[in-house]
């Protein structure tokens, strides 16, 4: 099917950055949307039996963006990939703005992926955040 853009969360008409993953029978394709420079950008995911299509969005969409708790303020929440650990468990790893003035530089931060027993996809627990390590 047409993968069709959809406005949530004050987003734009894109998507980008997408990932692929096959659970249970079930392709996910976890994408950004919006423009990186948008405070909104965000993370939405859709799901298809068959990696040609057709794709639904999950209605609940967006998974990630600087309304949700789980973002714990941070903003232009986006650009990300999943991954699996050796536990098992999946973690999500995405850019989000330096701060809410500035873009630039972005920064990368985790949080847990996990799937509901229907399928669902959250991203949740707390933001593992970059560790700076002084010079000194």
């Amino acid at each position: 099917g047409k993968f069709k853009p959809r406005r949530y969360c004050k987003y734009q008409k894109w998507e980008k950055n997408w990932s692929l993953l096959k659970r249970n029978g079930v392709y996910y394709l976890i994408y950004s949307a919006n423009h990186f420079r948008s405070q909104d950008y965000a993370v939405g995911y859709a799901t298809a039996t068959s990696p040609l299509g057709p794709w639904k969005k999950y209605d609940g969409n967006p998974i990630l963006c600087r309304d949700k708790d789980v973002a714990a303020r941070l903003v232009g929440t986006g650009h990300g990939a999943p991954f699996l650990c050796r536990d098992g468990s999946y973690k999500y790893i995405y850019h989000a703005h330096s701060s809410v003035n500035r873009v630039e530089p972005r920064t990368s931060y985790l949080n847990d992926l996990i799937f509901g027993d229907d399928g669902v996809i959250s991203i949740v627990g707390n933001v593992i955040k970059p560790v700076v390590e002084s010079s000194e």
